[in-house]
Order: C-alpha cells, then structure tokens, then sequence
C-alpha cells in the first residue's frame, strides 16, 4: 500500500464523515468499486487521517462487565476502551491483561503462555511488580519455523520469564507437523515427554482467542496452515483456534485433521489448568470468546467494549 494516494484518502475521509456520503455515494463520484472505498476508510483509520474520541462511560463499562461475566459464566472479566486503532487497543487490552495477571502470581508458581499477536502485546506490556522466587513459565504451544509471523512462542516464552525472574521450558518442535504418527513419535522424546508433564502442573496460564474470519486465523498468518484449509475448517464449524488446536463454535472439540497434527498443549490439559485469562480483542473476536467459554477454556477475560457489546447483543 505504499504507493496509495493520500490526498485520495482524505477525499473519501472528509466526503464519508464530514458529507454524510454513502460508500456507494463515494464510489459512483469518484470512479472506483464500493470495496475499494471500504478498504480505504479503514487505511485512513490506521494512518491516523482519520482518529475518533468517543466520551467513555466507567458505569457503562462496569455494568457490561457484570452481564458479561454471567452471561459467559467465568470468574472475572476485564474490559478496557478500544482505541484509535487496533494496535492501540491491543496495547491497552494487552497492559489490563499484565495488571490482570500480575494480581494472580505468587512464588513457586507454574505460568503457561501461548502465542499471537495479543499475547504478544500482553508480554510487552508486562512490568511485574516483583520478581518470583521458584517460578517457572512454561510454553503452551510449539513454535513457527517461518518468518512470514513475527511472533515466536520461544521467544515470548523466554522474554516473560526473564521479566519474572523465572525459570523456563520451552517446547522445542514445531506447531504442526505432517502427520498423526509423527506427533506420536516426537511425543515418546524424553525431553518433550518431561514438558508436556508440566501441563498437569500449571497453576495458571495466559492465553489468546483466535479470530472467526478464516483470513486472520493465526495459523494461517504463521504459514502453518493454507487459507483454504482455514476456511475449510470455518465452514465445517470450527470457528477458532485456542492454543493450536481448532474449537468447534459451541464450545466443543472435534476430531479434525489440524488437531491431530498440533504440538501444544491438549484441549483437556488446558480445561484442568485452575485459572486461564484468556485475551482478545475486536468483534471478530466475539462468536470465539462465546466458543471458549462454553467449551470451558477461560476463568477471566480481559476483552475491549467493541468485542464486549458484539457478545452481549449476539447473546440476546
């Protein structure tokens, strides 16, 4: 997109916000298709053209927190204001989720952390209030051997615990391998065989929520999977992914070809862990936060208030 007009932008900004035009308006006036205006409204949002304030309500927030927690039936939530901008709003899901966090740890404690982009943010934005005697972080999921993902499990593995003052595991193999009978066989090394005991031991565990759009599934994005797989699996009704392994949209966990093929983390193992915060943000975030819920994967939920009203008018 670098070759984009920005005089262009600001056009269509000013003709979309300021002159009450239609997209359809916009795009019959200046000679281009409606999607292509789409697209461009949400670049002048995420070049900062464009910026919104909206006066925020604390009653409001605390209140979608209360319906929110018992429509979901978990321990906590934790909603914070989405931004300007999605990576802003990741930011300040991502600083709530370390306060959240932070209010949760105690020495000798277990602490798994998954991947992705939110999770991500989480770890940067973590500044603990002390270090932990005996702690140990352990990673949830295997890595990404590509560079078309920024974000490396090891990596965030290893950066949280030194910010902790931790010791760490770190799951070395790959997220997804070619096959069933491979995973077997990588499962019986002593050196993954004495990590995947730790799950049994983890007293809590930060996790993120995969989006519902087959285009933004982590996987996909990481290289680990195609998009048509991604879509595949979004038709057959499996809606996200948490922790690697794709969750079907009420909640449950179905034999797939991904799922046999994941080195994380089991669906069981995950559900026994005492307290899970999982994170995400954004309405495509909505249905899967829904998903995880009923399928037993969250105690707290730190979310923004666009995914937090998506759920709540869904839900009725």
């Amino acid at each position: 997109m670098a070759s984009v007009n920005r005089n262009l932008l600001i056009k269509i900004a000013k003709l979309y916000y300021l002159g009450d035009r239609s997209q359809e308006q916009i795009a019959e006036l200046l000679g281009i298709s409606r999607p292509k205006v789409s697209r461009m409204l949400s670049l002048a949002r995420q070049m900062k053209i464009v910026e919104f304030k909206i006066s925020d309500s604390p009653l409001m927030i605390s209140d979608m927190e209360g319906k929110l927690k018992e429509r979901l039936g978990v321990e906590g939530v934790r909603i914070v204001p989405s931004a300007g901008s999605r990576q802003d709003t990741l930011g300040a899901v991502g600083q709530a989720a370390g306060e959240v966090l932070g209010g949760q740890l105690a020495p000798g404690m277990a602490v798994g952390i998954s991947w992705g982009g939110t999770i991500d943010r989480v770890v940067s934005c973590f500044q603990p209030p002390r270090h932990y005697g005996g702690m140990k972080v352990v990673q949830l999921v295997g890595g990404i051997g590509t560079s078309a993902y920024p974000v490396d499990s090891r990596e965030l593995t290893i950066e949280f615990a030194k910010k902790l003052g931790a010791s760490y595991s770190v799951l070395q193999a790959p997220l997804l391998v070619s096959s069933k009978e491979t995973k077997k066989v990588l499962l019986k090394e002593p050196e993954l065989a004495a990590h995947f005991k730790l799950f049994s031991a983890l007293d809590v565990c930060v996790i993120g929520i995969g989006s519902e759009l087959p285009e933004q599934s982590v996987p996909y994005l990481a290289g680990a999977i195609t998009l048509e797989e991604a879509r595949r699996l979004c038709a057959d009704g499996f809606i996200t992914d948490i922790c690697g392994s794709r969750v079907y949209r009420d909640g449950t966990v179905k034999p797939n070809d991904i799922n046999d093929r994941v080195i994380a983390i089991t669906p069981k193992q995950l559900k026994a862990v005492p307290r899970k915060i999982a994170v995400a943000a954004g309405s495509d975030k909505a249905a899967t936060i829904v998903a995880a819920a009923r399928g037993g994967f969250i105690t707290t939920l730190v979310t923004d208030d666009v995914a937090a009203i998506s759920i709540l008018g869904e839900e009725g």
